[in-house]
């Protein structure tokens, strides 16, 4: 074995800018090393498509090497971090990066942090993000000695190595004779989670292993005993709990989908607000949810939006990851220990006289998530943890409308869940959920239109495409062919609709002058917001993907006008146009 003594230190500004350039243009530069495994990068500047390219090249490389690849990324210079690079990235990881394990990132940047959770989320690889030069180092010398193992010496022992809470599986056989594990998901202090195929009943899984500790086998059988009865849409389901080798396990419902973090961040992103009623409907499922747990007299404690999952095919809004669920009561009062996130904590949690875990503290979690996911910030952010928690417990957040005007509507809500006294907050989630509902049917209750005064827009690169919406709209809901605004490109639908306000926009994803996806970013940027919006046959998967994240309900096919006559029919009917 090694003697880390003699482990190479993690390259200076100087050495870096010495060897190793793998890139530059005019606003960024790239450092690549590959030595003993590991694979290290600093980027410098913007990050940037070409950037994004020039990383993946050289991790295929990587990934060719034995054994597998340690990526280390340091991004303290990073100024700014392009969408389409970041994309790209992940894109092309999710499909290869199973060979890539400890894959850390050196950065001070709050967007970045948020850019790695994301990729832990979506990836299912033990990606962290270390805001100190000694974490970083502490990580990478941890990985450099696994990576220069005896190749015969590397056994399940030496994984603790990498972290002493990481403990992969390390064969293949199946986890209580049925679930073949295919990758992990993430990791946190108690286990880690994997998604597995339940090979008797052929569906995903998401497999929490526990570590072999007691604490962590009592959490989770108390876990999957309070979930186990518990059957809510909105709350991921327990398919079972058992042990496997020295460790407890549990299988619950897999949700392919994508975090509220995520999507968050993708908004913040692209400087664009998050869609009003979007964000209030994922709001309304996630309180109906918590109703359903608190009736069970089982507290989430880590109400979050990194912990909350839109199902990407349906859009159902599922609340996940009750890891501190099963902690609450008996961890309450143990010095320096409390439950949760300290940007959700709700202040009879931190303050001076503590009080345990109740409905009414995930209420104020909620609420912060709340916050963050209709302004784009959490009622209370600072770099400094503690300064958080005191803002928590004495600060008196902004009224949301003050950050964004139209959220006038939901004021009062957000406020009395944010209340320092938990007994001036809701009283259940299920009375959040009811009020939320209300406020949404408020919002979308569209005045009923006289035959022939809908006005729409048709955007399409395809003239046959526009001739088809625009009879469609005529047979359905009584528009004039003739009156549809019928435009070729972005930058056309754009100049029409400075002329004046329209009702109905229907929107091709692929444009020949930009994405659906940028137009309607724009058209809601510029204030236009057209009562209903429908894409017609997104180009993917990813594409329908980022129309739903931005709220878009209804997508059409448009391959005759006999089949869109009847698509428009029920979205007519569903708004009471028709």
């Amino acid at each position: 074995m090694p003697d880390p003594s003699t482990r190479p230190a993690i390259p200076t500004d100087a050495q870096w800018l010495e060897t190793d350039r793998a890139y530059q243009d005019a606003r960024s530069a790239l450092y690549v090393r590959d030595a003993l495994g590991l694979l290290e990068y600093r980027a410098v500047g913007h990050m940037s498509p070409a950037m994004a390219e020039r990383i993946i090249e050289f991790s295929k490389k990587g990934m060719e090497e034995e054994p597998p690849v340690y990526s280390f990324a340091d991004m303290q210079g990073l100024t700014s971090y392009d969408l389409d690079a970041r994309l790209l990235l992940t894109d092309w990881l999710a499909r290869n990066g199973r060979r890539f394990t400890g894959v850390h990132v050196l950065t001070g940047s709050r967007l970045i942090r948020m850019a790695v959770s994301m990729a832990k989320t979506v990836l299912g690889a033990q990606f962290a993000a270390h805001t100190s030069v000694a974490d970083f180092d502490s990580a990478r010398a941890a990985a450099w000695l696994h990576c220069n193992e005896p190749r015969g010496h590397r056994t399940q022992n030496s994984t603790a190595l990498c972290s002493k809470t990481t403990l992969p599986l390390t064969d293949d056989r199946l986890v209580d004779d049925r679930y073949q594990v295919l990758r992990q998901l993430g990791r946190g202090g108690m286990g880690s989670v994997y998604l597995a195929e339940d090979v008797r009943l052929e569906r995903m899984t998401a497999l929490k292993l526990m570590n072999p500790s007691q604490d962590a086998s009592m959490l989770a059988r108390r876990e999957a005993r309070a979930l186990a009865s518990l059957r809510d849409e909105n709350v991921a389901a327990i398919y079972g709990a058992g042990r496997h080798d020295d460790r407890e396990f549990v299988a619950m419902e897999y949700i392919d989908g994508t975090s509220v973090e995520d999507l968050l961040y993708d908004h913040v992103e692209r400087e664009v607000e998050f869609p009003r009623i979007f964000a209030l409907n994922i709001l309304a499922q996630v309180a109906s949810g918590l109703g359903a747990v608190h009736a069970r007299e089982l507290m989430h404690c880590d109400v979050k939006p990194a912990n909350i999952v839109v199902e990407r095919i349906t859009g159902r809004t599922v609340l996940v990851d009750f890891g501190l669920a099963s902690i609450a009561a008996d961890s309450f009062g143990g010095p320096g220990q409390v439950a949760g996130t300290p940007a959700y904590l709700a202040p009879e949690l931190c303050g001076r006289a503590r009080l345990p875990p109740s409905p009414q503290s995930d209420l104020y979690a909620l609420g912060c998530t709340a916050y963050e996911l209709l302004t784009g910030e959490p009622p209370f952010d600072d770099s400094d943890v503690m300064k958080v928690v005191a803002a928590h417990v004495e600060a008196t957040p902004e009224r949301p409308s003050l950050r964004r005007p139209d959220l006038s509507c939901v004021d009062e809500l957000l406020l009395s869940m944010l209340a320092k006294d938990p007994k001036e907050r809701p009283v259940s989630g299920t009375q959040v959920a009811i009020a939320l509902r209300t406020i949404i049917t408020e919002l979308a209750r569209v005045p009923r239109h006289h035959v022939g005064q809908v006005s729409a827009v048709a955007v399409s690169s395809e003239a046959a495409i526009r001739r088809r919406i625009c009879s469609a709209l005529s047979r359905t809901m009584g528009v004039d062919a003739s009156k549809v605004m019928s435009c070729a490109s972005a930058a056309e639908a754009l100049g029409t609709l400075d002329s004046g306000p329209v009702d109905l926009i229907i929107i091709e994803s692929l444009l020949a002058d930009m994405h659906g996806v940028e137009l309607l970013a724009q058209v809601r940027a510029r204030g236009y917001s057209p009562a209903i919006e429908v894409v017609v046959q997104p180009e993917s998967q990813e594409d329908e993907w980022r129309f739903r994240a931005m709220g878009v309900e209804h997508f059409v096919e448009a391959d005759n006008v006999m089949n869109l006559a009847a698509q428009f029919a029920a979205i007519g009917s569903r708004h009471g146009w028709v």
